[in-house]
């Protein structure tokens, strides 16, 4: 977890071609760690459990079949037409951003709603996902992640004296 003022944020974000505002996890290269960044001097909340919650998914803390079975769960708790809902609801929320960045304040169309969507499965196949969806479970994956409030802080504070902090924590979720 590495957090940034919002200038610095900014910055990073736009390096690693990001686009959230208040936070996003970074995949690594071969050899690096995981990394999240957050925006301290961001007003929105919940962000960093939110993307724990994309690192446990995409940073090798799961064996693909763990992966595949969360994929599988998801599927199970959200019919299709829920499913392509969400996604039409993240998506409508991604242009709304984008537009208030560029200073557009008007509710997305539905072709502009569809093209996001199309945009992020396209991205999610190109990442050499099985199914373009993938990129909805794992959102909805990291809201539940961050909905399960884990205090990440507390465990901090009550690693035992001796212990390495960076295992212990990279043994906490089992």
């Amino acid at each position: 977890m590495i957090p940034l003022n919002a200038a610095d944020y900014k910055l990073n974000a736009e390096a690693n071609g990001q686009n959230g505002s208040g936070a996003y996890f970074l995949q690594p290269s071969e050899g690096r760690r995981d990394r999240i960044f957050d925006n301290a001097e961001s007003s929105r909340n919940g962000l960093a459990p939110h993307e724990y919650g994309h690192a446990v998914l995409r940073g090798g803390a799961l064996s693909p079949d763990q992966i595949d079975a969360v994929h599988a769960d998801i599927n199970s708790r959200y019919t299709p037409d829920a499913r392509k809902a969400m996604a039409s609801e993240y998506a409508a929320s991604m242009v709304r951003a984008e537009n208030a960045k560029s200073g557009v304040n008007i509710e997305p169309s539905p072709a502009a709603i569809e093209a996001k969507v199309a945009e992020l499965t396209q991205g999610s196949m190109v990442k050499g996902s099985a199914d373009g969806l993938d990129w909805l479970r794992e959102e909805i994956f990291a809201e539940e992640f961050r909905n399960a409030n884990i205090d990440f802080a507390r465990a901090r504070r009550n690693i035992p004296l001796g212990v390495n902090p960076v295992s212990f924590m990279e043994n906490l979720l089992g």
